[in-house]
């Protein structure tokens, strides 16, 4: 059986501490990390092991922590790893394939025997919660950027949001929606997606978020179909339509429930829009609820389970 890349990957990192994107890119295809380097950068934001400064170029190691999971006495680890912890008995590994395997214990050790003190986050997924905001308000607060260049500069396409694509983009008059930007830069193709969202007293109406947010608030402003997803209330387990992915910020509160990104699984069909989902276990219902009224987004209740 191989060694899952992504935790070589997080020993590098946690033995380097910091450095620029390019270094971690360029680490991610030596260590044939199995997804995109900007996935695999969101995937390990996503479980707290690093921080990415907005528009620093630059990541950095999270200091290693316990994070209790909702209602129950049982933690996982989080940030800094060294592959000589594992052989503490109290650990409990489980394996993921989009992320470092999941170190989880029934008790709280303040170290492993070494010089890394380990610290109690407490329920970090109940303390996001708690700062997050009704989705219009986070895309009315989203960074603005100005183009470096005449739009004309620019080879243009335009997100069709039914088509779930990029399309050709010939007007230089812009509709509110997703855009993607390209010119060629010597070797290389420079390559940005922004979203158009003209808002009275904005500087710029040109928005910049990862692309799983832009798509989302896009659902959320055209309302071509609703936004919804799918909960268990005895497993605990919610679905969300893959191609109505949450924004990062409302995503890490599911992923730092459990430690465990989740799982791309073939469900009944969603409002014509296909037949995956994206599966996360064992939500509390309050914490689903609350969620779902921030994105504006219908729980459905369900009482199937992951098989479906």
């Amino acid at each position: 059986m191989h060694e899952n890349p992504y935790n070589a990957l997080l020993y590098w990192l946690s033995a380097k501490g910091k450095g620029s994107m390019e270094q971690f890119y360029r680490v991610c295809e030596q260590l044939q990390v199995p997804d995109r380097p900007h996935r695999a950068r969101r995937n390990l934001q996503l479980l707290g092991h690093i921080e990415v400064k907005t528009g620093a170029g630059a990541w950095s190691i999270a200091p290693a922590c316990w994070v209790r999971m909702p209602g129950e006495e049982r933690w996982f680890l989080c940030g800094q790893r060294s592959a000589r912890w594992q052989k503490q008995a109290a650990l409990r590994i489980t394996a993921q394939t989009k992320g470092p395997d999941r170190w989880e214990s029934d008790q709280l050790l303040p170290d492993f025997g070494d010089s890394v003190t380990i610290s109690d986050a407490g329920c970090t997924s109940e303390q996001l919660l708690q700062g997050l905001v009704p989705v219009n308000v986070w895309a009315d607060n989203l960074n603005g950027v100005s183009l470096l260049r005449s739009a004309s500069a620019y080879r243009i396409q335009r997100w069709n949001l039914k088509a779930q694509a990029f399309e050709p983009w010939q007007s230089l008059q812009f509709n509110r929606g997703i855009y993607q930007f390209s010119i060629d830069a010597g070797r290389y193709e420079n390559r940005f997606t922004l979203y158009y969202h003209p808002v009275t007293g904005r500087s710029t109406p040109w928005l910049v978020a990862e692309f799983t947010g832009l798509r989302f608030i896009n659902h959320y402003h055209e309302q071509l179909r609703p936004l919804g997803f799918r909960y268990n209330r005895r497993s605990q387990e919610l679905w969300i339509p893959l191609s109505q992915g949450w924004p990062y910020i409302y995503e890490r509160c599911l992923v730092l429930m459990q430690g465990l990104l989740p799982e791309i699984i073939r469900g009944p069909v969603y409002e014509d829009i296909g037949r995956l989902w994206l599966y996360y276990p064992w939500v509390p219902q309050h914490i689903a609820h609350q969620l779902g009224q921030l994105l504006s987004a219908k729980m459905i209740h369900t009482r199937e389970t992951q098989h479906v």
